[in-house]
This record gives structure tokens, sequence and C-alpha cells, in this order.
């Protein structure tokens, strides 16, 4: 659950880092962050990108801490579905990651001891991670959930389309990719 509401995080209070700058975007609020609005002084520094970013890697703890305790705790009926919901929830924010920053660290690993230095890791193996992450949740994930907003199959298939298009127009990306983002759709 702890998953789920990191969403929020993301997404809250306002998605500038989703819209500003773009042409979906109309810069008619004054609280607008100049640097996000029209790219004026937009740096890695900036307040709204570092906390998206940041946002993202505690997300991420978060679903590794769920998969760690996953592997010790009593089976029950639904692990299989729950551990697949938490890799689906991770796959995305990840995708999130690559695309806004392109190299960024994977952590896959739940992490209780302090980390002074993390290596990127290369877009080209992130995107590999993403799809064979969402690949092993597809086959655990039901097509309906009981609980409504719970990750399903479908919602799962469409973020991997998703990631086979975006790593498809990538310079490591191949025209295969489009057909098997089709093949979800």
């Amino acid at each position: 659950n702890a998953a789920y509401a990191s969403l929020r995080n993301v997404y809250q209070p306002t998605p500038y880092v989703f819209c500003a700058g773009t042409d979906l975007f109309f810069n008619s609020h004054e609280e607008v962050p100049v640097g996000l609005s029209s790219y004026q002084t937009l740096t890695p520094g900036n307040k709204e990108v570092s906390d998206f970013f940041n946002t993202l890697y505690q997300s991420i703890q978060k679903s590794n801490k769920g998969l760690a305790y996953a592997e010790t705790t009593e089976d029950f009926s639904a692990l299989k579905s729950r551990v697949a919901e938490l890799k689906t929830i991770r796959a995305y924010y990840y995708f999130l990651l690559v695309q806004n920053f392109g190299d960024v660290t994977l952590v896959t690993d739940f992490i209780n001891t302090p980390i002074t230095h993390f290596e990127r890791t290369p877009a080209k193996d992130v995107y590999q991670f993403i799809i064979d992450e969402l690949k092993a949740a597809i086959v655990d994930l039901p097509p309906t959930q009981a609980n409504f907003g719970r990750v399903t199959q479908r919602a799962a298939q469409h973020i991997l389309a998703k990631v086979y298009l975006s790593r498809g127009y990538g310079s490591y990306g191949a025209a295969s990719e489009f057909t098997e983002a089709a093949a979800l759709g």
C-alpha cells in the first residue's frame, strides 16, 4: 500500500515537471516555476526537478522494501499478485526516471545501510530492466482486481507498450519495438 501511496508524491502538489514548458501547458499561473515553464534557469538543482528525482527514488525504495519483505513473509493467496504489482510500480518509476534523466542509477535491492555513491546505469540497460520486470509481472497479475485501483494485467501491458514506444525511438531501439507495442494494444 505504501508503494501505491507514493504515486501521490510523484503527481502532487502540482505536476509541473510533466506539463510545464510544453504545448500542453498554458503559462497562466504566477506560481509556475520559470525554469520549467520557459526553460529559463532550468538546472538539476531546480526544486521541482530535484524533488521529482528524489521522490522517484524514495518511491522505488518503498517498492524495493516491499519486494524484500515479500520474500520472508508468510505465503498467502495474493502474494504473487502483490509482488507483481510492486514490480510494475517500480518499473513505472524507472520509466519516468529514464525518460526524464537518461542514464540513472538502477537500485533493485532494499537499502538498509548507508551508501555514499551510486553509479549510473546506461539508459539502454534501464529500459531492458523495465521490460523484463513488466513481462514478469504481467504473468502474475490478474485481469481484474477485487480492489479498484490495484494494478491489473492490462495496466502493466499498457505501461510496457509505452516503454517499447519510448525505447523504439532511442538510438539503441529497434523497429521491432513498435511491433511489440502494437501487439500489446
